[in-house]
């Protein structure tokens, strides 16, 4: 998992905080919302802004299952 987070301009609309979000793609969809939705919600109160204000983008990252070194 991976996490970047910076103030930024999207589209033209400026949010007070901009997160990117990078989740294997192992993840149960279920989990990848709630954290999505959990760090939006922790961002928000953290920095003292509204729900509108913060941008989480999330993105799955296909995992590539190798064997051990050795192993093939």
């Amino acid at each position: 998992m991976t996490v970047n987070v910076v103030r930024a301009q999207q589209g033209g609309k400026a949010y007070g905080v901009m997160a990117w979000l990078y989740l294997p793609s192992l993840w149960p969809e279920d989990d990848v919302v709630a954290l999505g939705e959990g760090l939006a919600v922790t961002l928000a109160d953290t920095l003292h802004l509204h729900a509108s204000e913060v941008q989480v983008v999330t993105s799955i990252v296909n995992d590539l299952i190798m064997p051990p070194i050795g192993m093939a």
